[in-house]
């Protein structure tokens, strides 16, 4: 069965990305579907972000701590994409901005500091493999300094 599911964190509408994608907006989540618990949207405001063609899909930002994303969906094996870029001046240092991921109860990304690793204004993804088992896909986002902070997320089977 192939599973893809790609959501523009923060976003109120859909947005079709260079490769003709379609990121669904955000929604808070509901059983067999998608969506948020907790967090709140943020559009900070940059809207040019290097080290991409889809600057829309990074403009946008859901935040907060903790947080997460669930995706109903098959049990299996998925790949999770993290779209990242550091959107707000205010945390456009390292160290600003620095939390932890994990994924059906496991760390899968620890210390995240996008802006340490790309810059400001920067595209700067993360993807992990993770086995869903109960046929929801929880992804968790925990704040070490400030608070987490995501702009897409693409879920696929593998």
């Amino acid at each position: 069965v192939v599973f893809v599911q790609r959501v523009d964190v923060g976003a109120t509408t859909n947005f079709t990305d260079t490769a003709g994608n379609v990121w669904a907006a955000d929604r808070a989540f509901t059983t067999g579907s998608y969506g948020y618990v907790g967090g709140t949207p943020n559009t900070p405001g940059m809207t040019s972000i290097a080290n991409t063609t889809d600057d829309v899909l990074y403009t946008t930002t859901r935040y907060g701590s903790p947080f997460e994303h669930r995706f109903t969906l098959p049990n299996g094996t998925y790949q999770v994409t993290l779209k990242l870029a550091e959107v707000r001046s205010a945390s456009c240092a390292t160290g600003a901005r620095v939390f932890n991921v994990s994924s059906e109860g496991v760390q899968v990304i620890s210390q995240n500091d996008t802006y340490a690793r790309v810059g400001c204004a920067t595209a700067g993804d993360r993807t992990f493999t993770t086995t869903v088992t109960d046929g929801v896909l929880n992804v968790n986002f925990t704040t070490v300094v400030s608070y987490a902070a995501v702009n897409g997320i693409e879920v696929k089977r593998i």
